[in-house]
């Protein structure tokens, strides 16, 4: 099994579940970082703080990082549970990319459930996040919005749950 950073960067940059929305909304940089990367990538919470917004504006068109050699600090850190049993040997990478793609294929369902729900509640489907869109399907439906069936709602919260169940599992997303 080849070992370094060839592996990380191939399973790193095949997955990109960390800075696409999957796992963080955000993450903080320091001051150094944030002159370099310039203001066009952050968003201010309401504290004031500047943070790196994701999805990531650095994400290439495949979904891998355009910037990749000089990514920050706290990005170059992080190693999702995945990653870090590709690194014991527990898994190959060959099955880490399919843990990948069936993380996508479900978050992909996912999100088709929810739009099917929310589509006469125009705002809901606007979300680039799927788990804002969720809070948002949900406030409608708290809410008693007509539009939104019971049966659609139900479905949508269903494949939402099973997303956040295999994220939890394969991309733990606490720093190490």
């Amino acid at each position: 099994m080849t070992t370094g950073t060839a592996i990380e960067d191939s399973l790193c940059c095949y997955c990109s579940m960390c800075c696409n929305g999957s796992l963080f909304s955000h993450a903080k940089l320091d001051d150094d970082e944030r002159a370099r990367l310039g203001d066009s990538v952050f968003y201010e919470d309401v504290k004031g703080s500047r943070n790196l917004q994701f999805p990531c504006t650095q994400l290439g068109q495949n979904g891998a990082c355009q910037v990749y050699e000089t990514r920050p600090a706290i990005c170059q850190a992080f190693r999702c549970s995945l990653l870090r049993a590709h690194d014991r040997e527990e898994l190959s990478l060959e099955d880490a990319k399919r843990i990948v793609d069936d993380a996508k294929a479900i978050k992909a369902r996912a999100r088709e459930a929810i739009d099917a729900a929310a589509v006469r509640l125009p705002g809901v489907v606007k979300e680039a996040r799927i788990s804002r869109a969720m809070r948002a399907l949900e406030h409608e439906h708290e809410a008693g919005a007509e539009e939104l069936s019971d049966t659609a709602f139900k479905r949508a919260k269903t494949h939402f749950r099973l997303y956040r169940a295999f994220i939890r599992e394969y991309f733990s997303s606490k720093y190490r």
